[in-house]
Parts: C-alpha cells; sequence; structure tokens
C-alpha cells in the first residue's frame, strides 16, 4: 500500500521525504500507518527498483536533502497498482468477525451490550464521516477526498443495520 501512496504523491509533484510524511500524516492517515522508517524504506526499494530516482538539494540554511521523482517505470507501475487494487476483491479481514463466531459463547445479554457499544461508536464514526465528506465536497465536489468519506461511511451504514439486526435477534433468544 505504501508503494501505492509514495508512487500516487510523487505522480502529483517531486518532494522530499519529509513533505512526503507530512502529507500523508495531514491527508491520509485514516487510510494508512507509516513510520519514517517506512517510508525511506520504502522510497529507497522503490529506487532500487526503478520507479523512483533522487537528487540531493540543498539551500544555504538548510542541510542537504534529497528530492524524489516518480520514473517512467514508476509511472507505469503506479498506474498497473491502481487497476490491480481496484479489480481485488478480496474482503478486509475485521476483528469482530471472530467475535461473531464464538459469539454463542457468550451470554446473549452480554453479547447485546457490547455490540450496542460497538454499534454507538459506528453512529459517532458516521457522524464524523458525514461531516468531513461535507467539508471535502465543499472543497472540490467529487475529490477523491470525498469520495473515501462516502465509501466509508457507506461501510460503517451497512455495519450498523447488520447490528441492529443482529441485536433484535439475540433479543429473540
Amino acid at each position: 500500500m505504501l508503494r501505492i501512496v509514495l508512487m500516487g504523491l510523487l505522480m502529483r509533484g517531486d518532494n522530499h521525504g519529509y513533505k512526503l510524511r507530512k502529507v500523508i500524516e495531514k491527508e491520509l492517515t485514516n487510510l494508512i500507518n507509516v513510520d519514517n522508517t517506512s517510508i525511506y524504506y520504502t522510497l529507497n526499494k522503490l529506487e532500487e527498483d526503478g520507479c523512483v530516482i533522487h537528487k540531493s538539494v540543498s539551500d544555504s540554511k538548510r542541510p542537504q536533502k534529497n528530492l524524489y521523482s516518480l520514473t517512467k517505470k514508476g509511472e507505469f507501475e503506479l498506474k498497473n497498482l491502481l487497476i490491480d487494487n481496484m479489480n481485488n476483491n478480496k474482503r478486509p479481514l475485521l476483528n469482530i468477525d471472530i467475535s461473531l463466531y464464538f459469539i454463542d459463547l457468550l451470554e446473549p445479554d452480554e453479547a447485546i451490550e457490547h455490540l450496542s457499544n460497538r454499534s454507538k461508536e459506528l453512529r459517532k464514526l458516521i457522524y464524523i464521516l458525514k461531516r468531513s465528506e461535507k467539508e471535502a465536497r465543499g472543497k472540490d465536489p467529487k475529490s477523491s477526498e470525498e469520495v473515501i468519506y462516502s465509501h466509508n461511511r457507506r461501510l460503517a451504514q451497512t455495519e450498523l443495520e447488520f447490528l441492529k439486526d443482529l441485536i433484535e435477534s439475540l433479543k429473540g433468544k
């Protein structure tokens, strides 16, 4: 995932590792968790693979920095990775699914309590996502940011509906 993120950011323009990290922290923090080490490791790996090049730049006030650029090979690989990612229908593994598998080991009231707590947290998340989606729409209609918030909001709404039905079925036991 980090390969795609870094190449996508570099496709938008050359940048320093530090600035790439800042963009990830500011704009992509809900999509990917990274640290400095993994950013620089991935940039080095991309360079070894011929997808990225760097040049050392400096100004009189600061130490030398590496300015990274995407190569033609990197542009080609990015496009392929984006398409592969869109065509990949592998579902994410959710921790709750393990608990649902063993839900019969809990008393119904106990399961209902914790599923209700999860529902409450999902409602908060949906509220935040709706607000973020609206803010993103105000900046740039149908921006990638708005689309991502919308996608995540809809996933959360679907889970909330599922939990509502599950809680109702547990109340009947």
